[in-house]
C-alpha cells in the first residue's frame, strides 16, 4: 500500500505542522506491470481559503506500475479532484 500524507508547515516550521490530507492506494488486482488499485483521497476543508473538503473512494484500473509511484499519485488526484467548474463527484467506478 502506498500512503501519502499532506502537511502544511506554516513559515516552514515543523513544530507548527498540521495534516491537511492523505492519499492511500492499495493494490487489489494484478501482479505484473498492470494493476488495479483501491484509492482513497481525503482533503480537509479550509473555509478561510475557500478550500473544499474532498473525501473520495474509487477504483483505478489498468494502472501501469512501470510509471512509478508519483504517476500513481497523479492518477489518483486526477480521478478524485473535480476540474474547475465541475460540481460533480470525482469518483466513478468506470474509470
Amino acid at each position: 500500500m502506498l500512503v501519502v500524507t499532506v502537511e502544511v508547515w506554516p513559515w516552514g516550521r515543523a513544530e507548527l505542522k498540521r495534516k491537511v490530507g492523505e492519499i492511500t492506494a492499495g493494490n487489489i488486482a494484478g501482479s505484473g506491470p498492470i494493476g488495479t488499485y483501491e484509492i482513497r483521497v481525503h482533503q480537509d476543508e479550509y473555509r478561510e481559503a475557500g478550500v473544499a473538503e474532498i473525501s473520495e473512494e474509487l477504483i483505478l484500473r489498468d494502472h501501469d506500475r512501470r510509471a512509478g509511484p508519483l504517476a500513481l499519485i497523479r492518477d489518483a488526484l486526477i480521478l478524485a479532484i473535480p476540474k474547475s467548474g465541475d460540481t460533480g463527484s470525482g469518483s466513478d467506478d468506470d474509470r
